[in-house]
């Protein structure tokens, strides 16, 4: 039995937390930041250091794995690996809200 029951969650935990994060994503507007969590993971994105905005077809990476090949890679002075993939559900409003807070920003779609 409890080999059984070692092996059911060392299966159903990750798997539990690659879909909590991969289809509970949000994104909240902050005054200074952008929000991006999934599940356990959250990036805040100071609007001052975002650089570049481009589309990206990679689903393979960064928050939504399993979404559309439709998304969006912010480039930040702050970010691990420089920038954070995400896909959110309406891209133009998102990339429109982001110019607002972001004037600056270089745009490549």
């Amino acid at each position: 039995m409890f080999p059984f029951l070692l092996l059911t969650c060392t299966f159903l935990i990750p798997a539990g937390v690659i879909l909590w994060s991969a289809f509970s994503i949000k994104y909240v507007y902050y005054q200074d930041f952008l929000l991006v969590q999934g599940g356990p993971y959250k990036s805040r994105i100071l609007y001052e250091d975002i650089t570049e905005i481009t589309s990206s077809n990679n689903i393979s990476s960064g928050y939504r794995i399993l979404s559309s090949r439709d998304a969006i890679e912010i480039y930040s002075k702050q970010a691990f690996w420089g920038s954070v993939m995400i896909s959110p559900m309406c891209k133009r409003e998102f990339i429109n809200e982001l110019k607002k807070r972001c004037p600056n920003m270089k745009i490549r779609e």
